[in-house]
């Protein structure tokens, strides 16, 4: 090992200088990489969450459109009643 440190000793140097040069000093630096890519799967995971929730509010305004739907969501939402109708609250 001795002998190959002593060999290549300026071929190791330039490679690891090359390395700190690319890896901290170029135009996009890897810990900005980094931080990219964790913020753009960050976003994606957040994508996937609204995308999920618009498919169940599509849903509820498609079910909204029956008449049946609705009254019954306005009873049990809001405590709406007919004429002539008792509602009792039951906690």
């Amino acid at each position: 090992m001795k002998s190959f440190l002593k060999r290549y000793w300026h071929w190791l140097t330039v490679t690891l200088v090359f390395v700190v040069l690319v890896v901290f000093f170029s135009k996009q630096p890897l810990v900005d990489y980094v931080r990219t890519k964790a913020s753009v799967r960050r976003l994606k995971a957040e994508r996937e969450v609204y995308e999920k929730q618009i498919r169940s509010d599509s849903i509820f305004l498609e079910n909204l459109k029956d008449d049946a739907f609705l009254e019954k969501y306005a009873r049990e939402k809001f405590y709406m009643h007919a004429e002539n109708e008792e509602v009792y609250l039951f906690e």
